[in-house]
């Protein structure tokens, strides 16, 4: 790709036309220069660029009082769309459901909210008669006909 660069350059002949005549597609070829161009400003001056946060994120005060709320002892083992519509039902917004999300994933505790039932193994029931009539049971099978 550099070479593509250089031979322009040079002979003044356009990138379109230098693609064209390799069979490269100018977008592979952007997009390599410009791979090329962040890896040597990353390499050279190690530069790591910090992430740009939303302007309308949530403050640190913020994500704690939606922790506290998630946490309270109402709301422990609802999910975050039962807290969002029983808050938004009482007039209180604090934010999305996707955020509530966020918030718990960042805390580690992305897991089911809810009281998970325990699934007992069937015991399959032991019918036992000492007396007459004690038991009754029924027969479901269909009788078979005479040929």
């Amino acid at each position: 790709m550099s070479l593509i660069s250089q031979t322009s350059l040079e002979t003044s002949i356009s990138i379109d036309a230098l693609c064209a005549g390799l069979v490269i597609p100018r977008a592979t070829y952007y997009r390599h220069l410009e791979h090329l161009k962040t890896n040597i400003l990353h390499d050279e001056l190690k530069v790591v660029l910090p992430k740009k946060l939303p302007e309308n994120g949530l403050s640190k005060q913020e994500k704690q009082t939606v922790l506290d709320l998630l946490h309270s002892e109402h709301f422990i083992d609802k999910t975050p769309y039962e807290i969002y519509y029983e808050l938004i039902d009482q007039g209180e917004y604090h934010c999305s459901i996707r955020t509530m999300y966020r918030v718990l994933e960042a805390q580690g505790e992305s897991r089911d909210r809810r009281s998970q039932r325990n699934h007992r193994d069937a015991v399959k029931p032991e019918l036992l008669a000492t007396h007459p009539n004690e038991v009754w049971s029924w027969d479901i099978s269909v009788p078979q006909q005479a040929a």
